[in-house]
């Protein structure tokens, strides 16, 4: 399923939030921008997997404050190293973030 299809539902009349009830994994995520991760190789498309009850608990060991949990996750569901999840650009991290908050 691609982020833009993803389920939606009013939470207040000026956004429109992810319907939790509604994800179907995995999830697949066009970067505005191009990094390089994995040793160097462009990544374009980021798919992050279902999160398991394991992945939530190292992201929750991960930090107590911040944004060391979510990096942690979505690292986890896109198999990717979190020094490559911060090097996204703020839009597609958010897009992202809010596709999984829901878990922590």
């Amino acid at each position: 399923m691609k982020f833009k299809d993803l389920p939606r539902h009013a939470a207040d009349s000026d956004k429109k939030e992810i319907d939790p009830a509604g994800l179907e994994f995995p999830v697949q995520f066009e970067l505005r921008r191009p990094v390089a991760a994995n040793g160097g190789a462009d990544v374009k498309t980021v798919t992050l997997r279902e999160p398991t009850v394991a992945d939530v608990e190292r992201a929750d060991a991960a930090g107590t404050g911040g944004h060391g949990k979510m990096i942690r996750l979505l690292a986890d569901l896109a198999e990717l190293a979190p020094d490559d999840i911060r090097k996204l650009s703020a839009a597609d991290y958010r897009d992202m973030s809010d596709t999984v908050s829901c878990f922590l």
